[in-house]
């Protein structure tokens, strides 16, 4: 797989960027919970038959309870800010990384969308999975910046595409 990857300057267009912030969207917390909530959902009714009652159920349900309030938190950790200087990501493990308009090199939206999938089922629609990579230039010495725009809704995606007119990469099979 060849890319080639077209320095632009940001904003796009010379557009001045309003101020924005966004939270996770809903997609954000289906994914982290999902598995948490059935975890809780199987040990409730574990713990609540009196005649499958095991030490190991109140354990399982307290930690399918613990690790439910982590993704919860992780998720609303989660925060997307459009400024007039440039993009600032934080999350929860990582903390908050920004990036200047003047300093990026490259943005690319990687599209995760799984076209085999779709031709398999013959929809032609499917999950649409978008990572928004901010590469600095080299002079800066920052590592890119990976957003994963998936869990931010489309208000998030649409209005990083308008300011940033990134390349789409869509993944490719041999």
């Amino acid at each position: 797989m060849a890319y080639r990857i077209l320095s632009n300057s940001f904003p796009a267009d010379g557009r001045q960027p309003d101020p924005e912030e966004f939270r996770a969207g809903f997609f954000g917390y289906f994914a982290y919970c999902l598995l948490p909530v059935g975890m809780v959902c199987f040990f409730w009714t574990a713990v609540s038959d009196p005649t499958m009652h095991s030490s190991w159920d109140t354990r399982g349900l307290g930690a399918s309870v613990v690790l439910l309030v982590c993704a919860i938190v992780w998720v609303m950790s989660m925060r997307l800010a459009i400024d007039r200087e440039g993009v600032r990501y934080r999350n929860f493990l990582r903390g908050a990384r920004s990036i200047r308009y003047t300093e990026i090199s490259s943005a690319v939206v990687w599209n995760f969308r799984s076209t085999e999938l779709d031709d398999v089922a013959g929809t032609g629609r499917g999950l649409r999975l978008w990572a928004l990579i901010l590469t600095p230039s080299v002079e800066t010495g920052k590592p890119p910046l990976k957003i994963p725009l998936t869990f931010f809704g489309t208000a998030a995606h649409d209005r990083m595409i308008e300011l940033l007119k990134p390349q789409d990469w869509y993944p490719q099979s041999d």
